[in-house]
């Protein structure tokens, strides 16, 4: 199938499946701490961040990403970050990730943005392959234990 990547503003339709998939995947922060609903309408902007993408196939959302001011407690000096970065378990492994990160560093290259940073345990190994380099361990609001990855955009 063919996904493509957009803006999440541009997308409105996609907000309620992709909150019902985000409290799925991290039922131990949204329905406890935050509001999967509220943090993705507070994504669906087009000139400054937070802004978010979605990758989507028809009608399906398979995949998001945002790239946000803040993330990781322990690093809270660093900025900009990736957030929010998921897909859609059974097509993980089949390059949206890739995809998403792409169109993540393009727009953020766009704007002027010289460097991103992303925490992660989970999806390391496709930080790795699309260029981004560990730089440190962190810390979630939760104390979730993480690798900090930075990637420097080219001018």
């Amino acid at each position: 199938m063919n996904v493509r990547i957009g803006l999440l503003a541009d997308h409105p339709e996609l907000l309620a499946p992709l909150a019902a998939a985000y409290e799925r995947e991290w039922s131990d922060w949204y329905g406890v701490y935050g509001d999967a609903m509220t943090d993705l309408r507070d994504r669906s902007r087009r000139t400054r961040l937070p802004v978010g993408f979605v990758a989507f196939e028809r009608d399906s959302v398979v995949g998001a990403v945002a790239i946000a001011e803040q993330s990781v407690q322990s690093h809270r000096h660093l900025s900009p970050w990736i957030v929010g970065f998921w897909v859609e378990p059974s097509r993980r492994n089949h390059g949206i990730g890739g995809q998403l990160l792409a169109a993540s560093c393009d727009h953020a290259k766009g704007w002027g943005i010289a460097r991103l940073y992303a925490a992660t345990n989970a999806a390391s190994n496709l930080f790795l392959r699309e260029g981004w380099s560990i730089i440190d361990k962190g810390s979630t609001d939760l104390g979730e234990n993480v690798m900090v990855f930075a990637k420097a955009l080219a001018a």
